[in-house]
C-alpha cells in the first residue's frame, strides 16, 4: 500500500472514532446532566479557613532567596515523582531563561511524546502535567523564548497525541491507557478544560486549519457543560468530593491559555469560576487569578499571609482531637460501594503548611495531614506572583508621580 493512501486511512479511521465517540456523548448526557445538578447544589463547605492558626515563620523575601539558592531543576526531574511536569512547570514559569527553556522542552521525547519524566525516560503524562507544562510553555512564547523549533516539536507531539490511536490521548510506550485522556465519551464540564486549552494554543501557534476544525466540534459538545461546571468540588455536610489537584490545575490551563491569549471569554470564565469557589483558603489560585484579572490590597495581604506562615524547617504536627470530623468520600463510596471503607478522618478547619508537608502545596487536600518531598516548588511559584504584583505597583505609583511632576513643572 502506498504511504498516500495509508495517510489517508489512518485519517478516516480517525474521524469514525470520533463520530462513535460523539454518539456515544449524546447518549450520555442524562447522566452528565445528574452530575452537573450535583456539582451545582453540592457545594457548601462545612469546613473553615481560620487566620488565627497561620504563624509568621519568617520574611518572605529571606526565604525565597532561600530555596531558590538551594533549588536545582536538573536534580529535581531526576529524583521527583508523581506529577513533576506539572510543578515544575509552574516554577519554570516563573524564572524564564533558555536554560530553563531546555527543561521545559526536553518533557516531548524525540520521538514525539509527552514524558512524565525529562529527557526521553518513559512515563504516563495526564491532564495536570498538560497543566504545569502548558503554563511554562505559553509563559515563555509571551516572554519571546519559544522559537519555530520549539512550536514544531510541541505541534508534532500534539499532532500523534490526538490522531495515533488510541486517539485524542497522550500515550508513549509501554504507557497504560488509563489516563492522558483529551476526548472520551464520558466527559464532562471540567474533563474539556485540558482539550480546549491545548487546542486554544495549537490553534494560535500553528495555523493548520484541523486545529480549529476540531476545536469548533468540541467546543460544541463542550456546551454548556464547561460553561456551567469547569471544575467539580462537591462538599456538603458530611459528603465529600473534592478534587483539589483537578481544581487547582484549572486555574493553572485558565492562565496558560491567557497569558497568550488574555481577552479569551471562555478562560476567563473558567478562572474567574475557579477563584470563587476556592479563594478563602488557596493563595495560589487567589495569585493566578490577580496575575489576570488585576490585583487589590486584600488579595495581597492573603498570599502574603501565606507566604509568611509557610514553613518546610518543623517538626511535623498532628490533628487535634477537637479538630478531626468523619466525612464520607462520594468518589469511594461509589467504587467500592462499601461506606465504611468510603469513610475518613479529617480537619474541619483548612490546615496551615506546618500540618501539609507536600511536594506542592497548593495542589493538595488542606484537610489532610501529610508529609511528603519538599522542594519549595509551591512558595516559590507563589511568591514571585505576588512579588511581581508589588513591583508593578511600584512602578505604577512612580510614573504617576513623575506625570504629576512634569505637569507641574510646565
Amino acid at each position: 500500500m502506498k504511504k498516500e493512501q495509508w495517510g489517508v486511512m489512518r485519517k478516516v479511521a480517525f474521524w469514525l472514532w470520533l463520530m462513535k465517540e460523539i454518539l456515544l456523548f449524546y447518549f450520555a448526557i442524562p447522566l452528565r446532566l445528574l452530575f452537573s445538578l450535583l456539582v451545582a447544589f453540592m457545594w457548601k463547605p462545612a469546613f473553615s479557613f481560620n487566620q488565627n492558626l497561620l504563624e509568621d515563620n519568617g520574611d518572605p523575601h529571606e526565604k525565597y532567596r532561600e530555596y531558590v539558592k538551594s533549588f536545582n531543576p536538573y536534580e529535581y526531574v531526576r529524583y521527583a515523582s508523581l506529577d513533576q511536569a506539572k510543578f515544575l512547570g509552574m516554577y519554570l514559569a516563573v524564572h524564564p531563561s533558555e536554560e530553563n527553556k531546555k527543561l521545559l522542552m526536553s518533557y516531548i521525547t524525540k520521538d514525539g511524546y509527552f514524558t512524565r519524566k525529562a529527557f526521553d525516560r518513559v512515563g504516563t503524562w495526564s491532564g495536570d502535567m498538560t497543566a504545569g507544562w502548558l503554563y511554562a510553555f505559553t509563559s515563555y512564547l509571551r516572554e519571546g523564548l519559544i522559537d519555530e523549533t520549539d512550536i514544531v516539536k510541541f505541534v508534532y507531539a500534539c499532532r500523534r497525541a490526538f490522531f495515533e490511536k488510541p486517539y485524542c490521548q497522550h500515550m508513549g510506550l509501554g504507557e497504560e491507557a488509563d489516563r492522558g485522556f483529551l476526548f472520551r465519551w464520558w466527559f464532562v464540564g471540567h474533563d474539556f478544560v485540558v482539550l480546549l486549552a491545548v487546542l486554544t494554543v495549537l490553534k494560535r501557534i500553528s495555523g493548520e486549519k484541523k486545529w480549529e476544525v476540531l476545536y469548533s466540534i468540541f467546543r460544541l459538545l463542550s456546551f454548556p457543560w464547561i460553561d456551567l461546571f469547569p471544575e467539580s468540588s462537591i462538599q456538603r455536610g458530611k459528603l465529600f468530593w473534592v478534587s483539589w489537584y483537578a481544581s487547582h490545575s484549572r486555574a493553572v490551563l485558565a492562565s496558560a491559555v491567557l497569558n497568550i491569549d488574555p481577552e479569551n471569554r471562555l478562560f476567563k470564565r473558567v478562572l474567574r469560576k475557579t477563584y470563587e469557589k476556592h479563594r478563602f483558603y488557596n493563595p495560589d489560585i487567589v495569585a493566578i487569578y490577580s496575575k489576570h484579572f488585576g490585583w487589590d490590597q486584600n488579595r495581597k495581604e492573603f498570599a502574603e499571609t501565606w507566604l509568611r506562615d509557610y514553613t518546610g524547617n518543623k517538626a511535623r504536627r498532628f490533628l487535634p482531637e477537637e479538630w478531626r470530623v468523619e466525612y464520607i468520600h462520594i468518589k469511594y463510596l461509589l467504587k467500592r460501594r462499601n461506606i465504611k471503607e468510603a469513610k475518613f478522618v479529617a480537619s474541619r478547619f483548612v490546615l496551615p503548611t506546618k500540618f501539609r508537608n507536600n511536594e506542592y502545596l497548593w495542589e493538595k487536600d488542606v484537610l489532610a495531614e501529610s508529609f511528603g518531598t519538599k522542594s519549595h516548588l509551591d512558595y516559590m511559584h507563589l511568591y514571585k506572583l505576588w512579588r511581581d504584583a508589588h513591583e508593578q505597583s511600584k512602578a505604577k505609583t512612580y510614573s504617576h508621580q513623575a506625570r504629576r511632576t512634569e505637569t507641574q513643572t510646565l
